[in-house]
Formats: structure tokens, C-alpha cells, sequence
């Protein structure tokens, strides 16, 4: 898959795709925890069409990323089902805890 070859570094700190979906070999789009595992230096994030589901929140804010998230904006959310306590604890643990 060419976005694995994009980023298999490890090494991204900025992400930003505009009007553009991510998907597998398969064709299938990939979930949004899927993309982030790839970037754990993330510092801003901004990704207009991305996958989620019941589970996304809880598994990305438990992911250990190395820096503070400074931005992180998802735009066009096709399954919008995001928890929002768990999105709030991602927010939490990778923005406003790692701030200070």
C-alpha cells in the first residue's frame, strides 16, 4: 500500500490530507486508529474522510504517542460513531495532559 510506504518512518510530526480517502489492497478504507499507530510522533492532524467506529476512541486514546497532539481535526466522518467520552479521553491524555 503506498500510504505504508508514505509513512513508514515513524518519523511524521505533521499529517494533512484534503478530499482524500485512505483505503487497503482491498479497497476497504482504513480505520483512523490503523493510521495513527503508523504516526506516533503526530503533532498536528487533520484528515477530511476517515473510518471509525464504536471502538476508535477508546483504542486511540490509549495509543502512546511521543509528542503532544498540538492539532488533530477529522472533517467528513463517514460512520459517525465516535464515543465522546472516549474521544474526550483522547483529548485528554494526548492534548491537555501532555501540555503541561
Amino acid at each position: 500500500m503506498e500510504f505504508k510506504f508514505l509513512i513508514k518512518s515513524e518519523r511524521v510530526i505533521e499529517f494533512e490530507l484534503e478530499n482524500t480517502y485512505i483505503f487497503d489492497e482491498n479497497g476497504e478504507g482504513i480505520m483512523l486508529e490503523e493510521i495513527l499507530k503508523l504516526t506516533p510522533k503526530i503533532k498536528r492532524f487533520r484528515l477530511d474522510i476517515v473510518q471509525c467506529n464504536s471502538e476508535t476512541s477508546k483504542i486511540i486514546s490509549e495509543l502512546p504517542f511521543e509528542n503532544k497532539i498540538e492539532a488533530f481535526q477529522l472533517n467528513n466522518i463517514p460512520d459517525a460513531s465516535l464515543v465522546p467520552n472516549d474521544f474526550a479521553e483522547f483529548i485528554t491524555v494526548s492534548y491537555i495532559l501532555q501540555k503541561f
